[in-house]
């Protein structure tokens, strides 16, 4: 892992999303690119030279905020850092950026929306989980430890493993020193097929592991809090599939689902 991408918008959830990523660095010494997203007033469209010279003090203004939140919250740590301000879309922005500089992993606070607007649009956490082009952490606003001594991998079984997903959570584990566990969220009418023969046999070949099946309990992602509740866990992967939009708008996304309410961070494994 050589570059790690933590976007920026100055709340309390960004502030622990930073602190976050500078203690989890510690595990790879990677590159930290801190990306901050403003919007430009109306008065600062580049039509004439005196809107432009207001559109540069403008970033110029926002780079510096930038620099002292970094100062605020990364602690003791000092690796090499990168740091951008730019404006635009906040999500499509920091996707651009993600593959410009071909981006490993992207951390970023998890906040939350409005029920109306994540019905609609979503929140620029969900969508990075969902659709960025590398893993993505997004971490609790109140969620305060450093380490993860545990990793919860949650699976429908539907489909193995990729060879990068197993790369990815092998490198994860040993770097952190964490420990996996694959656990299944079966509902009371789900049949079994044989893909998921199929998954299971992947975890036991690669990971030498069994997949833990729990009981549903109302919903996937309050089922798996309550497991975290009496079995613990620092930290939940998931494994985004890609869906209809039919399948979006009746169903929801699990990731994004789990997203809202594990209170613990989650990693999405494209």
């Amino acid at each position: 892992m050589q570059n790690i991408l933590v976007p920026v918008d100055f709340s309390d959830a960004s502030a622990n999303a930073l602190a976050f990523a500078f203690a989890f660095n510690k595990h790879f010494f990677a590159r930290l690119h801190i990306l901050h997203i403003f919007d430009v007033p109306f008065s600062a469209s580049p039509e004439t030279d005196a809107a432009i010279y207001e559109y540069d003090s403008i970033r110029e203004s926002f780079r510096d905020r930038t620099w002292a939140f970094i100062h605020a919250n990364k602690g003791d740590f000092h690796y090499d850092m990168e740091v951008a301000v730019t404006s635009g879309g906040h999500f499509q922005s920091t996707l651009n950026y993600a593959e410009e500089k071909k981006v490993d992993l992207i951390i970023l606070g998890n906040k939350g929306k409005a029920p109306l607007g994540r019905w609609f649009f979503g929140t620029v956490t969900q969508n990075m989980l969902r659709k960025a082009p590398c893993p993505a952490i997004a971490v609790p606003e109140d969620f305060r430890k450093t380490d993860i001594g545990q990793i919860l991998v949650c699976t429908d079984l539907s489909s193995p493993l990729t060879d990068k997903q197993c790369g990815d959570l092998k490198q994860l584990s040993d770097r952190l020193g964490a420990t996996l566990r694959f656990i299944h969220v079966r509902d009371k009418v789900e049949i079994t097929l044989e893909e998921d023969n199929v998954s299971k046999q992947k975890i036991r070949e690669v990971f030498g592991k069994e997949a833990v099946t729990i009981p549903f309990e109302s919903s996937i992602s309050h089922s798996l809090n309550q497991y975290i509740k009496v079995n613990g866990g620092d930290m939940v992967a998931t494994i985004p599939h890609p869906h209809s939009w039919l399948d979006k708008l009746f169903l929801g996304s699990e990731t994004a689902a789990i997203s809202e309410a594990v209170t613990v961070p989650i990693i999405a494994l494209h």
